[in-house]
């Protein structure tokens, strides 16, 4: 089964600049960072090596039927935070390895009498003060002049731990002549598992001599997620630490001479760390570094386009290596800052809050594709550069913000982008996306009726989601039936309401022209996707491609769906007294709705989606960003909803063949939402646990009744 991934360019040297010295106390690496700076109280974090707390019986009790042992006594309480609660508690991997070995005399021979000593007595302990003492070393190395003597023989000490608690008794001595150095066999996992939907660093390209420590030991920690179990722990050790680390002041970094990309790189990196895997308390920690990722980057002025582009490939001077150099360096740059836009946007579709920042600063012209950017045909700087003017020549060089005002503006014609450009188009797209999605009842307030698009019939236009042909064909077909019902309805749909007689009724034509831009802007998208699709080199780009048409289908799902409170309700089941009136009599007013139609179709797509690339043979099938956790979290809550309390033509929108369809069409909620949590578990079981769990609660959770008045 296909596994997420994450990866980042490589710093061409080390940043020697001085790092927030830090002494080691008895909680780790943290004692001396800034506490002020840290993102929560880590009173609240519970550590991944003790027992879960005791909460109060009558709480406990409260929550037996729904198979929560957690408290909900969480009033004023986002879903998200609630999800953080209920499922991301637990370190995952804790418990679930043997510990028991015997140590042989090869065993960690430099360090023989604490570490073997304390390695035998209680291996999780070891690992845990390894971490620290690796993130504790990682920070004082760095800034000194002996940074490479002294970190190299610090990692090849760690190298000999890790050998000697994941390779323990007899396969010992044999797992250390095939596996001659655990850390180099990590970063390969990062490479193969991690770089292929985040391809920042050109592949062959990282080593513990060019990187930063900190950066060095990001990777450490997400390539050990993908090893054993015992391994796994030790990544998300480092993870924590690391973390807090990043989200510390780091002011005495940051001087106006110093290099810190290598600091934008890991915090990206740890951002979307946590969120792929499920770490504890990820969401807050996403938002928390997102905000100073983004600060850092405006800083260094990232988005702004002084970077080497076109005009240099143009020249003719490509092939000399001062200007190859300076042409990886830029493009590193480049995919940095489309990074950190990616990262913003993943943050913000799934948790349904503001982006942080616009597409209308990020002034620089597209990437290269990867293949390209990782040389995978191996060519000399002169042939790269005949190969970067070919892309240059068939991909619009306009600045990324410019290609987006074209995209919103409904008489202008399109440009091309190619397959790159198609997926960040759709990621610079969010935030207008956002402006209406938020606030599903802006129109009811201000004109006294719901928005329907003047042509209905552009409205919920629905197209085949088979990626394995070069073309997604138009199924509008199944649809007839949703164009029928909005057609009947004007324009503005009177819905009555609490003191609607003495509500004003504007118009406000300009708001309803700029939610038209949206979806005229989404069709326009659509009609480049499909063009792109017909390109001859379509199966080079089936994971950015895949990951597209996803974000568009829940970009349809956001503005057709009150999502915030079809959570809210969906998280608060184990609680009725607390369950928000609001939110459940507009969520129930709303699965009756063409919104509802439209946002179940999407959710329907999204589901199919994802089902049928997984069952593409693994060497043909895209690899799934966490979109598509987003997606289907989102798609699953519709689902419930619809399938519990939506009308009856809800139950009609059914894609052609499609499983879930059916089970909607039957009321089958307990067998749609089982097959939603076997989705999430086959995307991936390192970091789809959570959103599973969630699901599988659902399937066995009726829709709550109106709540009688006290």
């Amino acid at each position: 089964m296909p596994r997420r991934s994450v990866g980042g360019p490589a710093a061409p040297g080390i940043d020697k600049s001085a790092v927030v010295a830090q002494e080691e106390g008895d909680a780790g690496v943290e004692s001396s960072i800034d506490s002020s700076a840290i993102l929560a109280d880590e009173s609240l974090l519970v550590d991944s090596t003790l027992s879960l707390p005791v909460w109060d019986a009558h709480v406990v009790s409260a929550t037996a039927d729904a198979g929560l042992n957690l408290p909900l006594d969480l009033d004023g309480m986002t879903w998200p935070q609630l999800h953080e609660t209920y499922f991301l508690q637990d370190d995952p991997f804790v418990g679930i390895f043997d510990t028991g070995w015997e140590a042989t005399d090869q065993d960690d021979t430099a360090y023989r009498s604490p570490f073997t000593a304390l390695a035998r007595q209680d291996p999780m302990a070891a690992l845990t003060k390894e971490a620290d003492d690796l993130v504790h070393c990682a920070t004082t190395a760095a800034s000194q002049d002996t940074v490479t003597d002294v970190w190299k023989k610090r990692l090849s000490t760690t190298d000999a731990r890790l050998r000697t608690l994941l390779y323990p008794g007899p396969v010992h001595v044999t797992a250390n002549e095939q596996i001659q150095s655990t850390l180099d066999a990590t970063i390969a996992l990062y490479l193969r598992h991690f770089n292929c939907l985040w391809p920042m660093f050109r592949n062959g390209t990282l080593s513990d001599g060019n990187l930063h420590p900190i950066l060095y030991l990001v990777m450490i920690s997400i390539g050990s997620m993908y090893g054993p179990n015992l391994q796994k722990h030790f990544g998300t050790l480092l993870h924590k630490r690391l973390r807090r680390l990043l989200t510390a002041s780091l002011f005495d970094l940051e001087g106006p001479d110093s290099d810190l990309i290598w600091l934008a790189h890991a915090r990206l990196l740890t951002q979307v760390q946590g969120l792929y895997f499920g770490q504890k308390k990820a969401f807050s920690y996403a938002q928390h570094l997102g905000a100073i990722l983004i600060a850092h980057a405006r800083r260094l002025n990232l988005f702004e386009g002084s970077v080497m582009g076109s005009d240099d490939l143009l020249g003719g001077r490509f092939q000399t290596a001062t200007t190859h150099g300076r042409w990886k360096e830029a493009e590193l740059q480049r995919r940095l800052a489309f990074g950190i836009l990616r990262a913003d946007v993943y943050t913000s579709v799934l948790l349904n809050t503001r982006p942080l920042m616009s597409f209308e600063e990020v002034n620089l012209t597209l990437p290269m594709s990867d293949g390209l950017w990782h040389n995978a045909d191996n060519l000399t700087p002169r042939d790269q550069a005949i190969a970067a003017r070919v892309e240059t020549q068939h991909t619009s060089q306009a600045p990324f913000s410019d290609l987006l005002r074209i995209l919103l503006d409904r008489d202008e014609p399109k440009v091309p982008v190619g397959a790159v450009g198609t997926e960040l188009c759709l990621f610079g797209l969010q935030m207008p996306v956002w402006r209406f999605a938020h606030d599903a009842q802006q129109f009811e307030r201000l004109t006294g009726g719901r928005w329907a698009r003047r042509e209905s019939g552009h409205q919920g236009v629905g197209y085949s989601n088979d990626l394995r042909g070069h073309s997604l064909h138009d199924s509008s077909s199944s649809h007839s039936q949703i164009r029928e019902s909005m057609s009947r309805h004007d324009r503005r749909q009177i819905v009555p309401g609490p003191g609607f007689l003495e509500r004003a009724k504007r118009r406000m034509t300009d708001l309803s022209s700029d939610r038209e831009r949206i979806e005229a802007a989404l069709e326009a998208w659509h009609a480049g996707f499909h063009a792109t699709l017909r390109s001859p080199d379509f199966a080079q780009h089936r994971t950015s491609l895949g990951s597209s048409i996803l974000l568009w289908n829940l970009s349809h799902l956001q503005l057709h769906a009150p999502l915030q409170r079809l959570h809210d309700v969906s998280y608060r089941l184990a609680d009725a007294e607390r369950a928000d009136i609001v939110s459940i009599h507009s969520a129930r007013a709303w699965a009756v709705t063409d919104d509802a139609v439209v946002a179940t179709e999407r959710a329907l797509s999204i589901c199919d989606i994802i089902e049928n690339e997984l069952q593409q043979p693994p060497e043909q099938h895209s690899h799934f960003s966490f979109i598509a956790f987003a997606a289907l979290h989102h798609a699953a809550v519709v689902l419930w909803v619809t399938s519990e309390v939506g009308g009856e033509s809800c139950s009609g929108a059914i894609l052609p063949d499609s499983t879930y369809g059916h089970k909607l069409q039957v009321r089958d909620t307990r067998g749609l939402l089982e097959a939603c949590a076997r989705l999430f578990r086959d995307l991936s079981p390192l970091g789809g646990a959570s959103f599973g769990n969630a699901a599988e609660r659902l399937s066995t959770s009726p829709f709550p009744p109106i709540p009688r008045p006290p």
